[in-house]
C-alpha cells in the first residue's frame, strides 16, 4: 500500500515562521510504502532564480557528536551565496543571521530545528551568516549552494558570542574548531556592519 501526501506540490515554500527576508522553509512530500519512503531534496522549478541563482555545489557534514557547531559562515562580494539545508540523520538547530545592510530584516536571528523525522527544509539567501548546532550524535546535513567555495571570501564569525550562545539555549556547544572559536565577535563584526550604513 502506499501512502501519499495531501499536499499538492512536491516542494513547498513557507515564510511564516520566520522573519528574514527571502528566507524560507522548504517543506517536501514524502512517499512511503512497504519499500520505504522517497522524497525530493532538490527542485529548481522551486526556486525563484533571483534568490537562488541555480545549483553549483552538493555538500555533505558528518558530524560525529552531539553538542557540535559549525559556523557562523558567510561569503562575500562576488562569491555570496544561498544555501538550502536539509539534516538527513539526527538533529540540529539551525541558526542564520541578516547581514545585508539594505534589508529590513537587518541584524535578526532566526533558529529553527532541522531533522530527519520532519519534512522540512531550509533555504538561506546570499548575505546571511549561517550556522548549525547538533542535537544528537552522528548527524548528517546536507546543503546545496548556488556558487563556489571561495577561502579568500569567506568571513567566519565566533559561535562563542554571547548572542550567538544565548539564541542556541537551551543547548549547549561542546565541540567548535578552532577556526570558528578565535573568529571576530558576533558584536564586533555586527558594529562593523553598522558603520557602513552612517
Amino acid at each position: 500500500m502506499i501512502t501519499i501526501s495531501s499536499r499538492v506540490s512536491f516542494m513547498n515554500l513557507m515564510s511564516e515562521r520566520i522573519t528574514i527576508k527571502n528566507a524560507k522553509i522548504i517543506e517536501a512530500n514524502i512517499f512511503t510504502d512497504e519499500r520505504g519512503l522517497f522524497t525530493r531534496l532538490f527542485d529548481d522549478r522551486n526556486f525563484d532564480r533571483n534568490i537562488f541563482y541555480g545549483l553549483k555545489n552538493i555538500n555533505l557534514s558528518r558530524n560525529i557528536s552531539k553538542g557540535t557547531v559549525r559556523g557562523l559562515h558567510m561569503q562575500k562580494n562576488s562569491a555570496s551565496e544561498s544555501k538550502i539545508i536539509s539534516c538527513i540523520k539526527g538533529e540540529i538547530i539551525d541558526l542564520f543571521v541578516d547581514c545585508r545592510i539594505d534589508s529590513p530584516s537587518f541584524g535578526h536571528i532566526n533558529t529553527i530545528k532541522l531533522s530527519e523525522k520532519k519534512s522540512i527544509s531550509l533555504l538561506v539567501p546570499r548575505g546571511c551568516l549561517h550556522s548549525f548546532l547538533t542535537l544528537s550524535d552522528n548527524t548528517d546535513v546536507v546543503y546545496f549552494t548556488d556558487n563556489y567555495y571561495s577561502p579568500k571570501d569567506e568571513i567566519c564569525v565566533s559561535p562563542i558570542s554571547e548572542e550567538i550562545l544565548n539564541n542556541f539555549k537551551p543547548h549547549k556547544i561542546s565541540i567548535c574548531s578552532n577556526k570558528d572559536k578565535n573568529a571576530d565577535d558576533f558584536s564586533n563584526f555586527m558594529e562593523k556592519l553598522k558603520k557602513n550604513i552612517k
